[in-house]
């Protein structure tokens, strides 16, 4: 194995390369050709790496994973009709007989009227090799409605944000807009803003003709601080007010607003709708921290609207 400014690349006895490579970001993906590819632990890889990469794919590409959670492999369309090879560590000719053993055990511990939902997960995953969302997408039913039926709905539009920074980070700023009719429990939502390579300057001009609006903000981050700057940028009134936050409140908005229907207007935030899910963070069944931006957005409008009674205004 040789080391190269461009990865490590094992060079075989009849001239074959094969090259070891990592990226931390998309655009470093773009370029590279290969024959054969293999994505390991394909579901911690960025989609956009994937499909930069597949663009100089020659013959064939191979993922592996744990089936933990949905993830891109199970919503983007280009995958749908891949086909797939299970394999459990009955397959695995050199997995000690100890471990072996410790494998069965799990089973049988997952089959007990006991068993708690932990240990029926880790069974189906990392034991049966089955797909184990762990209660499934977050909002699962949510669907796509065009810009037409959102501006034509008469429900009271409020802004919510979700930040990332002011420079450039995996986690994009979110600006989205919401009418929530809490009569009906319906919430029609759409995307203003979704970029991590934006500026406060940039996220102004969703306001520029938003005079009089309110807006509850992501704390976080410096969040009053940027909206603040925004506002004063946009050269609007803007009636803004802080997320409010709170243990287990992120399970408890994600419940309730299950039973809403739910109307989505952006491709950014189709496609959080299709990959926010449940997953273990070790010890329960939670929501995984994870595409999930115009959601907290969504949430944090909602906790406002019903308790904005209690919540102080920021002049």
């Amino acid at each position: 194995v040789v080391g190269t400014k461009d990865g490590r690349v094992s060079i075989l006895p009849n001239g074959s390369k094969i090259w070891f490579r990592s990226f931390d970001e998309y655009s470093k993906a773009k370029g590279k050709e290969a024959d054969f590819m293999f994505f390991n632990e394909a579901n911690d890889i960025e989609f956009l790496v994937v499909k930069r990469l597949l663009a100089g794919l020659k013959i064939q590409a191979i993922f592996d994973y744990n089936p933990t959670a949905r993830f891109w492999r199970h919503t983007e369309p280009m995958f749908a009709n891949a086909p797939e090879l299970i394999t459990t560590f009955r397959d695995n000719i050199f997995l000690p007989d100890e471990l072996r053993r410790d494998y069965e055990n799990d089973i049988l511990i997952a089959q007990s009227p006991t068993s708690t939902p932990l240990q029926r997960w880790w069974a189906d995953v990392f034991c049966n090799g089955i797909n184990n969302n762990s209660g499934g997408l977050c909002f699962e039913h949510a669907t796509e409605i065009t810009v037409a039926e959102y501006d034509a709905n008469p429900t009271t539009e409020v802004f919510g944000t979700d930040w990332g920074s002011e420079l450039a980070t995996a986690d994009p700023d979110v600006v989205i807009g919401c009418k929530f009719d809490f009569e009906k429990k319906e919430v029609q939502l759409k995307e203003y803003y979704y970029r991590n390579d934006g500026t406060n300057s940039d996220i102004a001009r969703v306001f520029d003709d938003k005079d009089g609006r309110s807006v509850v903000f992501e704390t976080a981050t410096a969040g009053e601080h940027r909206m603040l700057n925004i506002r004063k940028l946009a050269g609007v009134r803007l009636n803004i007010y802080p997320a409010q936050k709170g243990a287990g409140s992120v399970m408890a908005q994600i419940r309730e607003l299950q039973g809403w229907k739910i109307g989505i207007v952006g491709d950014n935030f189709m496609t959080e709708a299709r990959t926010y899910a449940f997953g273990f963070d070790g010890t329960m069944i939670t929501p995984i921290d994870k595409n999930n931006h115009c959601f907290d957005a969504m949430r944090y409008v909602y906790n406002y609207l019903k308790t904005k009674q209690i919540i102080t205004k920021i002049y």
